[in-house]
């Protein structure tokens, strides 16, 4: 072989070598966001009532849901949130933070003017803290269901560390509803609700592809009895991380398409 082409080899094999890393990173980047989230996850002892062990501190907030569609039969079924949903359809979410902090769902159609569906005047006294990685349904009771009407539907799921200021919750929304009965849900102002959904973005994101799975038997029992999940357990279908550890909330926009 002669010297200009075993130069120009030995230069493609350098910057295949040199490339290497980065293409590394940039596929397992995504998987970051969710291994980060999972090994948070509390690892539940059967004869230690249920208390925690072997949690990993969260250092980013981060969010994981899913959204399940309600089959022929009932049961709750793994669907993504892109599909288009039709009339008498019904989903719910389950969502699940990697840390202790407080739940807010609010709701928009047609990019008409939000309310907060959560937390609630009617459940838990109004309150919205919550535990890591233990899961949620929301709506809290019952199903999501579509109606005869085509919109787009949004949700707007918030993990914060500290409770929203300007945001009632517990005695504060029971005394706000108890005065305005005709005005609740609460609703944000438009000044206040510019500045929480402009935070939709701040986050890595990891989705998975995997759909069509009934709820297992497992996460059931953690979502209605309120038990943390392990490391084996089923993870979200979305994993959303904040992209600082300096973030106070993660604010995630989910929308449901339907025609």
């Amino acid at each position: 072989m002669n010297a200009p082409i075993l130069k120009r080899y030995l230069t493609l094999f350098l910057l295949m070598v040199l490339s290497a890393p980065s293409l590394a990173q940039k596929k397992s980047a995504p998987d970051d966001v969710r291994d980060a989230f999972i090994l948070t996850r509390v690892k539940v002892s059967a004869n230690a009532h249920n208390k925690p062990r072997g949690r990993a501190r969260a250092s980013h907030i981060g969010l994981g849901y899913t959204v399940y569609q309600r089959d022929a039969n009932g049961v709750p079924v793994r669907v993504s949130s892109s599909q288009e949903f039709h009339q008498g359809d019904a989903v719910r979410l389950v969502v699940e933070s990697n840390i202790d902090g407080y739940l807010y769902i609010f709701h928009t159609e047609n990019d008409g003017p939000p309310q907060m569906l959560f937390p609630d005047s009617r459940l838990n006294d109004g309150r919205n803290s919550i535990a890591a990685h233990v899961p949620y349904w929301a709506p809290k009771r019952g199903w999501f269901k579509f109606d005869e009407r085509t919109a787009t539907e949004r949700l707007y799921v918030v993990v914060a560390k500290t409770p929203l200021p300007g945001v009632p919750i517990g005695s504060g929304l029971l005394a706000y509803c108890q005065a305005n009965k005709n005005d609740c849900p609460w609703r944000p102002a438009e000044a206040d609700w510019t500045r929480l959904a402009a935070n939709v973005d701040a986050a890595r994101e990891d989705k998975s592809g995997e759909f069509g799975q009934t709820m297992t038997k497992v996460e059931s029992e953690a979502v209605e009895r309120g038990l943390g999940l392990g490391l084996d357990d089923p993870t979200p279908s979305v994993v959303r991380m904040s992209r600082s550890p300096l973030a106070r909330q993660l604010v995630t926009m989910i929308a449901l398409i339907h025609k």
